[in-house]
């Protein structure tokens, strides 16, 4: 880990983003299935002093496009968002309002490409981000499954996947049984701080896609409230207090009243 944050440190500013580009939006598996990105590297296996450099770097090389160009870096949720989750115990989904053969809600990957908007062309192919809860070993055939949202002739996609280890999906999915989706919220918020912590020149351009099941809504509403300042402070980022999501958009397939956020 320390190799790559002095890689990261050596590279010219213009190479940059498009090295951490590529390192995001090219799915990488491990043996076990779970995804090799820039996340899981910069996050589950470097020392705090490297992830540190690593992130001063990016805020340093890493330009905000300019204003007058249009385009979102968009995360969406899986199940019960671009398609029905379709498992027995109706642990990934609970909506059955439309097939359960793996097609995409009408007009899912057309969505993506319209908020996207080419933003990210620049650096090697625009591309959507996945926050999902499924563990790290269950997200390898989502490049399958979501073909139309990732593309064929240039496939590129970031995932960042719920909990991992055995012990704690296992924990999980005893409480998505009792109707608790806390843990998942927690590691869904997680994600995001993270990931927007590694591209913090889009702050104001993330959106966040979600249903009304597992606890998305309340990640949702957490997210409105992130600011640039409050994620890199101890980065000693000077950036404003400006909001980091643009807005968030939640498909409603529970039944009930009421708003999903406030």
């Amino acid at each position: 880990a320390s190799i790559f944050a002095v890689l990261c440190n050596s590279l010219p500013d213009e190479v940059v983003p498009r090295v951490r580009a590529a390192l995001d939006a090219i799915p990488v598996f491990r043996q076990d299935g779970s995804v090799a990105d820039l996340r899981s590297y910069v996050f589950e296996h470097m020392s705090e002093r490297d992830r540190g450099s690593v992130l001063r770097r990016i805020q340093i090389a890493c330009r905000a496009p300019d204003r007058l160009r249009q385009g979102f870096v968009v995360l969406s949720d899986v199940d019960d968002t671009l398609l029905p989750g379709h498992d027995v115990l109706q642990v990934a989904g609970s909506d059955r309002s439309w097939h359960l053969d793996g097609r995409l809600y009408p007009g899912a990957s057309r969505t993506h490409l319209e908020l996207r908007a080419g933003l990210r062309e620049d650096y090697g192919g625009d591309y959507s981000v996945l926050l999902t809860a499924r563990p790290p070993a269950f997200v390898r055939g989502l490049t399958k499954k979501l073909r139309r949202i990732i593309g064929v002739s240039n496939p590129r996609m970031a995932i960042l996947p719920g909990q991992g280890g055995t012990v704690k999906v296992t924990f999980n999915l005893m409480r998505v049984l009792r109707g608790d989706y806390s843990k998942i919220g927690q590691a869904k918020l997680q994600r995001m701080l993270e990931y927007s912590l590694l591209f913090p020149d889009y702050q104001g351009r993330f959106v966040f896609i979600g249903d009304d099941g597992q606890a998305d809504a309340e990640v949702a509403e957490q997210m409105l409230g992130l600011t640039h300042s409050s994620l890199t402070a101890n980065l000693g980022s000077k950036a404003g207090g400006a909001p980091m999501v643009a807005f968030v958009a939640v498909h409603a397939v529970q039944q009930g009243e009421g708003f999903a956020v406030a």
